[in-house]
């Protein structure tokens, strides 16, 4: 007796970034990208909720749970650092964008 062993797509694509939630997997034009931990889960805390703005506090809670403490900036590194990975331009975003005064939010 055999196993038959069937898949489930967990890919979600938001224009030329596709990410599968359950294998921990990101491409960008169809090339993979590595990330580390952290910034697979800013990345994921982002498509919970594509075109809604996150605030570093919101993303910090999603990400690191709410009882954690330090300086909220840490999220800055972690998105520049996703970004840069991303191919990303801050400045013209085509994945992660900021809205100014208040957070981020997924460019879908």
């Amino acid at each position: 007796m055999s196993a038959e062993i069937t898949e489930v797509s967990t890919w979600r694509v938001y224009g030329d970034l596709a990410v599968d939630i359950d294998a921990r997997e990101v491409q960008v034009d169809g090339n993979p990208i590595t990330l580390t931990k952290l910034e697979f889960d800013v990345l994921i805390a982002l498509c919970a909720s594509p075109r809604v703005v996150l605030s570093r506090e919101e993303l910090i809670s999603r990400v690191w749970g709410p009882g954690w403490f330090g300086d909220e900036h840490v999220i800055d590194v972690h998105l520049s650092n996703l970004r840069r990975k991303l191919g990303d331009n801050p400045k013209n975003p085509r994945f992660v964008r900021t809205v100014r005064g208040v957070g981020f939010k997924l460019a879908a």
